[in-house]
């Protein structure tokens, strides 16, 4: 038992670490060299879309997996992140930047009828959540509710993803949640819960790594991260958790949406002094 749980998740994670830390500096390289770079909030120009590393980790555990045959292939995975990647790394390259928001998307289509970068990635968001939902869908009285999830999940990390380390700090916590919630309820014993968890490791090991570099301020993980991130966390929602919990979190993303319309997520976070507090944990001082 102990051989089978370092063959099927020691070393793999081992492996994507190893591989990670060795594309980091190239990955970093890549963005600065093409100019993909963009002003944080202090004023600084730095690299943005760092989120390709995590993609590029997929890719390495696709091909791991192929070689060694501990786990399945899950291609339809790798086709829907990377479909949520791109669409996000279009947005990182050619997005307007004036236009931010679910608010300033839809009136941006409403007056002017201009189809923007992010209606671009919510309709890539909508592909890639059929890609994974509809072939182990029980009921498609549940799709809708589903797909609605993953769609505010994809979105609400990117809502976090304006402040060094904000988004991922959200995502590890509703991550470490359903971790919790997968643990109590052993959903993770159900039929392919292991199998996605090991589809989740190459973006938890990326996430990790580019920790460090986004609460320093040295790179940003943009449309391109913080989108397959939430993709990433609502599948994870969906498939590992039981229904209330996936309830309760749908009705989270709502009001985080809700709030989020007319006011910005950091002028919410500056009124408290337990979430600024929080918010600012790990962050170089500015």
């Amino acid at each position: 038992m102990l051989t089978g749980f370092v063959l099927e998740w020691i070393l793999p994670v081992t492996a994507l670490l190893a591989i990670g830390r060795l594309l980091m500096p190239g990955s970093l390289r890549f963005l600065q060299e093409h100019g993909i770079t963009e002003r944080n909030y202090t004023g600084d120009s730095i690299p943005t879309a760092g989120g390709l590393l995590i993609w590029l980790l997929l890719l390495a555990s696709f091909v791991i997996d192929n070689f060694t045959g501990i786990w399945n292939p899950d291609a339809v995975w790798v086709l829907s992140l990377s479909i949520i990647c791109f669409a996000g790394f279009l947005d990182d390259v050619k997005g307007d930047k004036r236009t931010k928001g679910i608010r300033g998307h839809w009136l941006a289509w409403k007056r002017e009828r201009s189809i923007t970068t992010g209606i671009l990635k919510a309709a890539a968001a909508g592909l890639a959540g059929l890609l994974v939902l509809l072939p182990d869908q029980d009921s498609l009285w549940d799709l809708p509710r589903q797909l609605l999830l993953v769609l505010l999940a994809t979105n609400g990390v990117n809502l976090f993803d304006v402040r060094p380390g904000r988004a991922l700090k959200m995502f590890f916590f509703f991550m470490g949640m359903i971790g919790w919630s997968s643990f109590l309820m052993a959903t993770d014993a159900a039929p392919g819960g292991a199998q996605l968890w090991h589809n989740l490791a190459p973006v938890l090991v990326g996430a990790l790594l580019l920790a460090p570099l986004d609460l320093k301020g040295r790179i940003m993980l943009g449309d391109t991260g913080a989108n397959l991130l939430g993709f990433a966390l609502g599948i994870g929602i969906v498939r590992l958790t039981p229904e209330l919990f996936q309830g309760a979190a749908l009705a989270v993303f709502v009001a985080l949406h809700m709030l989020t319309w007319r006011r910005s997520l950091s002028s919410l976070i500056e009124t408290n002094r337990f979430l600024r507090w929080l918010d600012g944990a790990g962050r170089e001082r500015v």
